[in-house]
């Protein structure tokens, strides 16, 4: 006979290993990432509408500036200057007057010499100060120079690489100075 099979206990159904579903992945975008989208879609819109208040400011003073040169030239040496004043405009003399606040002194300014590179300013007393390329001239309500000669109010032209031949120094180099009395022999 044949041996005899071993045998084997009854075989238990297999065991299915818990069912867990699938884990939904998240749609969209995480907190963080929209966070820092909306902050630089805040940074470009304060942008835009900087730029636009910009514009708008730079329109107004373009046109101002346009329109009367001098004017503005004048409200720009006022804004500059706190100790100045704007007392008065005359748009068809085209003349400004100014207001020392220390001092009370006024002294009125022509726009039309601007344009030409020149600049007049006139005193309550008649004082008639004129000053352009050629220098500067003081006179007194008949015309005259007022206490001082052409030669001393003109101011030199400023050297140039056509005048010299050489390019001017315009800080000059520190020189040790040696002391009195020390030759520099060794």
């Amino acid at each position: 006979m044949p041996p005899a099979m071993p045998s084997y206990p009854a075989a238990a159904a297999p065991v299915q290993p818990p069912y867990y579903p699938p884990v939904a992945q998240k749609q969209g975008m995480g907190g963080g990432t929209k966070a820092l989208l909306f902050g630089c879609l805040g940074l470009v819109l304060l942008a835009l509408i900087a730029l636009v208040t910009f514009g708008i400011w730079a329109g107004k003073k373009g046109k101002a500036l346009l329109e009367n040169p001098g004017q503005f030239m004048a409200e720009l040496v006022v804004a500059q200057n706190p100790d100045l004043e704007i007392v008065s405009v005359d748009n068809s003399a085209k003349k400004v007057v100014l207001r020392s606040k220390k001092s009370g002194e006024s002294a009125t300014f022509a726009f039309e010499d601007l344009d030409g590179g020149k600049l007049t300013i006139e005193t309550p007393d008649g004082t008639k100060t004129e000053m352009d390329s050629s220098g500067i001239k003081v006179k007194d309500k008949t015309g005259k120079m007022k206490g001082i000669t052409p030669d001393a109010v003109v101011v030199p032209p400023i050297p140039t690489e056509e005048t010299t031949g050489e390019i001017p120094e315009l800080i000059p180099e520190e020189t040790p100075e040696e002391p009195a009395g020390e030759s520099p022999e060794k």
